[in-house]
Order: C-alpha cells, then structure tokens, then sequence
C-alpha cells in the first residue's frame, strides 16, 4: 500500500505472518501501539516507550505504546499507528523525502 497521510492518521494494521513496513516522513510524530506474539520491531528513528502495556488488545494480546517525533515533553500528538501481528516483523523507517 502506497499513500500519504495526514498529520493527524488513524492507521490499523493487522496481519498473521506478513511484515509490515511503514515509511514516514522525518517530521512525522505520533503514537504507535505494536502488538505480537511472535515478531520484532525496528525503527529507523528514536522511539519512546510508554509505561504500561494495554490489555486485552488486538487477538487477546497486550500492546506496547511507543510515541515517536515528540519533544522531551512526551508531546507527541499526530499519527496514531495500530500493528498487530502473530509472527510478522515491523519496521519503522523515517525518510527525509519521498
């Protein structure tokens, strides 16, 4: 899938065994919640991991919450991506164009 997005996105990712691979501009900033049982993540640019862990998420699993492109204030409104997988990996890659 190839699109922009607005600064402000709501994106929902699910898949079973498929890596998913998300290209944001470096000025993106936003939230991330990843959740699998069985996958990594890697990001080409600072996460923050957020405290606590969601329950009862996507396929009865637990999300971690990251925020990424906020100021050391945890301000990080914008995108709000939601992954879930069973065994896919997810990469997060920043760009400075497209």
């Amino acid at each position: 899938l190839e699109g922009g997005l607005g600064a402000a996105a709501r994106v929902r990712v699910n898949t079973h065994s498929g890596d998913v691979v998300l290209q944001l501009p470096e000025a993106a900033r936003g939230r991330l919640s990843h959740s699998t049982v069985n996958g990594e993540l890697s990001a080409g640019g600072p996460l923050t991991m957020l405290p606590g862990t969601v329950t009862g998420g996507h396929r009865g699993r637990g999300a971690q919450q990251y925020e990424f492109g906020g100021d050391a204030k945890g301000d990080a409104r914008g995108l709000q991506i939601d992954i879930s997988t069973f065994s896919g990996s997810v990469r997060l890659l920043r760009a400075l164009r497209f």
